[in-house]
């Protein structure tokens, strides 16, 4: 089947090229490949995403590649954040909410982003009670998304992931749960990883992460 996304360019004597494949279920097959001047395969990413996934996708590779190892201090100093790093996230995430492209940009796991922007007072955390000083509203982009899926970046409850390991055991299929819980196929698929849960959905996203 021909592609129906074809892209590519050439830098620094590499040839990147990017297709994708339409499947019967509406997903693409993503793949990118980095090939030498002689057609020597140097790397490669395969995947299925949805059509809505790409641009989210993009903006997560865009972070990462604006990150360099050297350049990021350690966010952490003895157990706690230093100074200017907390600073520097406090501003990011007033630019930028979204927890995973945090968590690229600043070396750590998203809970880490999360535990530190709670200590700072600009998220609430559950069951404190009372309106953190720095909250703002949403945004327009996330209004929007959370009109499609109406949990997008919202932390996930244990009842939820309880849940949503039985269901997947049930055989539930990942479009199915997606619509359920009100978070993207995507997030469905990294939380099925995360929480290790059994069933087809589990094993398709297992797959889809090769």
């Amino acid at each position: 089947m021909p592609p129906c996304l074809e892209s590519a360019f050439t830098e620094a004597g590499r040839r990147f090229v990017l297709t994708g494949t339409r499947c019967d279920n509406g997903q693409l097959i993503v793949k990118l490949t980095v090939t030498s001047e002689r057609g020597d395969l140097q790397g490669e990413l395969r995947g299925a995403v949805t059509a809505d996934d790409l641009a989210p996708l993009a903006r997560l590779l865009d972070a990462a590649s604006r990150t360099h190892p050297a350049a990021v201090p350690p966010p952490r100093q003895g157990g706690g954040w230093a100074p200017a790093v907390s600073a520097r996230l406090s501003a990011r995430f007033r630019q930028e909410p979204d927890f995973t492209i945090l968590a690229a940009e600043f070396g750590c796991s998203r809970g880490a982003i999360y535990e530190e922007l709670t200590r700072q007072g600009l998220i609430r955390s559950p069951g404190s009670g009372h309106t953190p000083p720095a909250s703002r509203p949403l945004s327009e982009a996330m209004q929007q998304r959370r009109q499609i899926h109406r949990n997008t970046h919202t932390r996930w409850s244990d009842e939820e992931e309880r849940r949503l390991a039985q269901r997947c055991a049930d055989g539930v299929l990942t479009p199915e749960l997606s619509n359920e819980f009100g978070r993207t196929e995507l997030a469905i698929e990294s939380r099925l990883l995360k929480i290790a849960a059994v069933g087809p959905a589990a094993d398709q996203a297992r797959l889809n992460a090769l």
